[in-house]
């Protein structure tokens, strides 16, 4: 059974890179929704901080956060892969390289302006 995937051409990553990225994003995406219909939502990492009987669920409010960013990044991610802007960068609108796409697939800058935006290089 073959999967089509319709998604717009890009000047600086080919079909199959582009299709392989897709392919992560989804993953990531199917796995971050598995894990918040397992994860219980009860309070925000304030309300649990400020109460001393629930310190050990600090981490888990903690966790979810952070999945709810990382939920946050990959739907923007799979959203610039409909409109045909996934791989620009936003500091340089340069393409960015499948390397750094494959390493970090929500990655909206290149490497050079990462550096730059990270205080890394001068500007």
């Amino acid at each position: 059974m073959s999967l089509t995937i319709d998604l717009p051409d890009d000047d600086h990553l080919c079909p199959t890179e582009l299709r392989q990225l897709h392919a992560v994003l989804t993953f990531q995406l199917d796995a971050l929704l598995a894990r918040g219909r397992t994860t219980p939502t009860d309070g925000t990492v304030e309300e649990i901080a400020l109460d001393p009987d629930t310190s050990g669920l600090a981490w888990g409010a903690l966790v979810r956060e952070r999945d709810r960013a990382r939920l946050d990044d990959v739907l923007a991610a799979l959203a610039r892969v409909q409109k045909g802007a996934y791989g620009r960068c936003g500091g340089c609108d340069e393409g960015i390289g499948y390397a750094r796409l494959f390493a970090r697939p929500t990655a909206t800058t290149c490497v050079a302006c990462a550096e730059v935006s990270n205080g890394f290089v001068a500007a």
